[in-house]
């Protein structure tokens, strides 16, 4: 299992050294349109969530520090740190950090090693890169992440493989741009690596004045929490063979709407099942213009939200009305329920949950219904058809 070992104990289980494998061409041309999932780890207040290993959900606590609006102390999200085998980061430039970012630095430091050990499924030395997304508010301490990631690489066995390693803010970009190749060129492998806390009371103050905030006397909302998760991608270029192992992951299809609970919006259909319907239409039998695509049958869902108001109704009817045998509680997991809001972590979380439960030929859908006027579903499908 997970972060029981120590990292020393770990690193020491690597394969032996194998021959060099043949030198990978750096190149700029991968794809746009899709990538290839292949494997994910994440640490969250429920534990530690892997291909196999999926906790149960964690119940909130009372937090010392936090109040709501009312007074009352806050409901919120922690990662258990000692129970996960790992301490918070220390050394001299960690120590000049504040707070929230010091927390950053534990949380990357307590996965980065799991992280690294999904290269294992690879060819000897394959060659990766690491994509950085955390709330860095300065630009000035971004470099001081990056290098100490690299430290971290530098004493394992994959430092020799290891190619750039960059930051990229989640909000600025959708999936796909946020893990394409620089305009130099990329690695075929990425990892990457997702971490954000909200149990700061700057978090807690933005997600009170979107009115999302879940407190004593307003349980509806979103309870503050934490999460890191790192996913291993692999970029697909033109002439690349076809994946034997993973999920393809398209470009994720977005609606934008009025305000959810709006009198205009009242007056058209949901605005997931909208999505749904232009995405996966349903076909006629002896329709002679249908596609001959293979339908799309989501065997795991993850949803981000169903604590604000509405969303549970709408995720309800828009996702039976499609998918009758899609049981939302048996074959789904929703993230502010699992381990409370993870901020900008969410959509990497929410991958390596979609993938934690999945067979290899099945499919999943990972649906984001916390905008009030924007719908997002990204759809997972087997690599190997």
């Amino acid at each position: 299992m997970m972060f029981k070992s120590s990292i020393y104990d770990r690193l020491q289980q690597v394969r032996p050294a194998e021959p060099e494998a043949p030198v990978v061409k750096v190149r700029s041309d991968y794809r746009t349109d899709t990538l290839c999932l292949l494997d994910g780890v994440a640490l969250t207040s429920a534990g530690a969530v892997a291909k196999g290993q999926l906790p149960s959900s964690a119940a909130a606590e009372i937090s010392a520090t936090l109040r709501g609006p009312d007074g009352y102390g806050l409901l919120v999200h922690e990662i258990a740190l000692g129970q996960a085998g790992a301490s918070p980061a220390s050394g001299e430039q960690v120590a000049r950090l504040d707070r929230r970012h010091q927390r950053l630095e534990t949380l990357i430091q307590a996965l980065i090693i799991d992280a690294l050990l999904m290269l294992e499924a690879l060819p000897e030395g394959a060659p990766f890169d690491i994509v950085l997304s955390a709330p860095i508010r300065h630009a000035s301490l971004v470099e001081g992440f990056i290098a100490r990631l690299r430290e971290t690489v530098a004493a394992t066995p994959f430092a020799d493989a290891l190619g750039s390693v960059t930051h990229r803010a989640v909000a600025e970009q959708d999936l796909h741009e946020l893990l394409a190749a620089e305009a130099s060129g990329g690695m075929p492998h990425v990892i990457w690596l997702s971490v954000d806390s909200l149990l700061f009371d700057s978090s807690v103050s933005e997600l009170s004045r979107r009115g999302q905030l879940a407190y004593a006397s307003r349980p509806s909302g979103l309870f503050p929490g934490e999460a890191v998760a790192a996913l291993l991608f692999e970029r697909l270029a033109p002439d690349s063979p076809a994946p034997l192992q993973g999920w393809q992951v398209p470009l994720a299809a977005t609606l934008t709407h009025a305000a959810r609970g709006s009198r205009e919006l009242r007056r058209s259909p949901a605005p997931l099942m909208q999505l749904i319907e232009r995405q996966w239409p349903v076909q006629a039998e002896n329709d002679e213009h249908a596609s001959t695509r293979e339908p799309f049958e989501p065997m795991r869902l993850v949803i981000d939200s169903l604590g604000l108001p509405g969303r549970a109704v709408e995720a309800g009817t828009s996702l039976m009305n499609r998918w009758p045998g899609l049981d939302m509680i048996e074959d789904g997991t929703t993230l502010d329920s699992f381990c409370g809001w993870p901020g900008d972590a969410w959509l990497a979380l929410a991958l390596v949950l979609a993938i934690a439960e999945l067979e290899d030929n099945d499919s999943a859908l990972v649906v984001s219904l916390r905008d009030d006027t924007q719908t997002q579903v990204l759809a997972l499908m087997p690599c190997a058809g």
